[in-house]
């Protein structure tokens, strides 16, 4: 795990994509009276003619968490870096929520 600006904390996962990260995008992890809410980061969005992925071409995310007080959006694509790709997780989660 690793924080970012001392606010994010980033859990690196496993996944297909060359790159792929899962971060909190709630204030908090979900509790007794909390939602957990995070985003998983990936590169792998662009695919040639055969669909095979183009790495790090375009970035998206896929938000999701437990305890959930309502609906999250689909899988979001079409960004061009990794931080445009979590700013835009972090201004859709604030968005939805307050």
């Amino acid at each position: 795990m690793r924080n970012i600006d001392g606010l994010r904390n980033v859990y690196t996962i496993p996944m297909v994509a060359e790159t792929s990260d899962t971060i909190l995008v709630s204030p908090t992890e979900a509790g007794d009276d909390t939602e957990g809410v995070y985003a998983t980061i990936r590169n792998d969005y662009a695919q040639d003619e055969n669909g095979n992925p183009i790495f790090d071409k375009e970035w998206g995310y896929w938000m999701w968490g437990s305890r959930l007080r309502g609906q999250l959006p689909p899988i979001t694509r079409g960004f061009t870096t990794r931080e445009e790709a979590e700013d835009a997780a972090f201004r859709v989660y604030k968005t939805l929520r307050y």
